[in-house]
C-alpha cells in the first residue's frame, strides 16, 4: 500500500500525526507536549484517524478504477462504466503457419491434434506453449 501511497501523494497515520505535531510546536503557540496521552496529540491522532480512513478508501477506489489489474467481478463493473460486457472464457483457435527453414516445403506436413507449439526463446528465456 505504501508504494501507491507514494504515488498518490498520501501520508501513512504516523507520519500524519508527526507532521501535524511538527507543525503546531513550530508555530509557536506555546503548546510543547506533543507524547502520548498529551491532549494535543490525542486531537491530533482523533482528526489524522479520520484522515486515514479517507485514504485508505481513496487508495482503495484508485485500485478498482485500474483495469489492467482488475480481476472477476470487479472488472465486470469497471468496464460496464464503458457500455462493454464480457463474453466468458473460450478455447483460442487460430491460424499457425509453420516455418521448415529457409525453403518452402515441398508438400504438407500434417500435425497431429494436440501438438504443442511453442515460441522461440526470447531474450529473458520465455518460452510461451500452446496446446
Amino acid at each position: 500500500m505504501s508504494d501507491l501511497y507514494d504515488k498518490l501523494g498520501i501520508k501513512e497515520f504516523d507520519q500524519m500525526v508527526a507532521d501535524t505535531l511538527q507543525a503546531i510546536v513550530n508555530a509557536d503557540v506555546g503548546i510543547t507536549n506533543t507524547s502520548p496521552g498529551s491532549v494535543i496529540r490525542t486531537i491530533v491522532e482523533s482528526i489524522c484517524d479520520n484522515n486515514d480512513m479517507s485514504n485508505y478508501y481513496i487508495a482503495y477506489i484508485y485500485r478498482a478504477l485500474g483495469i489492467d489489474d482488475a480481476v472477476g467481478s470487479d472488472l465486470d463493473r469497471l468496464i460496464s462504466i464503458l457500455g462493454i460486457t464480457r463474453y466468458g472464457a473460450t478455447h483460442a483457435t487460430g491460424i499457425v503457419t509453420m516455418d521448415t527453414g529457409g525453403e518452402p516445403a515441398q508438400y504438407d506436413i500434417p500435425i497431429p491434434y494436440g501438438s504443442v507449439i511453442s515460441t522461440r526463446q526470447d531474450s529473458k528465456g520465455n518460452i510461451i506453449e500452446f496446446t
